[in-house]
């Protein structure tokens, strides 16, 4: 077991858990951890092949694509892997990671034109895996369809939030916020009429009194310092 350990960087006792399970359930049955590294490892791996080792730099990258991790956990995954030289890194080849769940909210609410090849086969698997998910695909792309087409009339709306309410009780308390003002919500399915332009002023206003009050501090800041010298 600590042969195993040192050769695939595992803790040893967690080769030991998966050693002496009985079963795939029996594993299961004490949670499966995953790490919010998971998604990035094939990426990192990718970088790391390239030469980049420095694990700050490899911290903001990956950063900026939504990881919400720590530098330790980072470190500590990028450790062994300095060691093993590029050729071998590359012949690895891992597995993909997990995506995020951010990164899977994307893909649902996102048009699914836009969704990347690769993406859309991992989408399929996981709706493939979860019913739950599968039913949120379906619920989330009936909602877009009536507000891209204009087709949310009280009827539709009215099958729409009871299938919602019949297959996704997590959903149940959008549903009941939408009943509180049926007329509202169906005006905005329906008619082509929207409040996006006054909202794009009420923005545009926020924005230059957000710059002016800025400004305001500085020249404030200034005249203060104006007069004390």
């Amino acid at each position: 077991m600590r042969a195993i350990a040192r050769k695939l960087y595992l803790n040893f006792k967690t080769v030991r858990r998966y050693l002496y399970a009985s079963s795939v359930d029996s594993l299961l049955a004490g949670g499966v951890r995953v790490s919010v590294l998971d998604s990035f490892k094939p990426y990192l791996n990718e970088r790391m092949v390239e030469g980049q080792r420095n694990a700050t730099v490899l911290l903001g990258e990956i950063t900026e694509q939504g990881y919400t991790g720590g530098y330790k956990t980072l470190a500590r995954y990028l450790r062994p892997l300095r060691r093993v030289e590029a050729a071998a890194l590359a012949a690895l080849s891992p597995l993909p990671g997990r995506p995020a769940v951010r990164q899977v909210t994307g893909w649902i609410t996102g048009l699914p034109g836009h969704l990347d090849p690769a993406d859309g086969e991992r989408m399929r698997a996981i709706r493939a895996r979860c019913p739950e998910l599968d039913g949120a695909v379906r619920h989330v792309a009936g909602f877009a369809r009536m507000i891209k087409d204009l087709s949310g009339d009280e009827d539709m709306l009215s099958k729409w939030m009871g299938a919602v309410d019949a297959d996704l009780p997590p959903l149940r308390s959008f549903t009941a916020g939408l009943r509180r003002d049926p007329d509202a919500v169906v005006a905005g399915l329906a008619l082509q009429y929207n409040s996006g332009a006054v909202e794009g002023t009420v923005n545009r206003i926020k924005q230059l009194k957000t710059a002016m009050y800025r400004r305001a501090n500085c020249a404030s800041g200034y005249s203060w310092l104006e007069h004390r010298t």
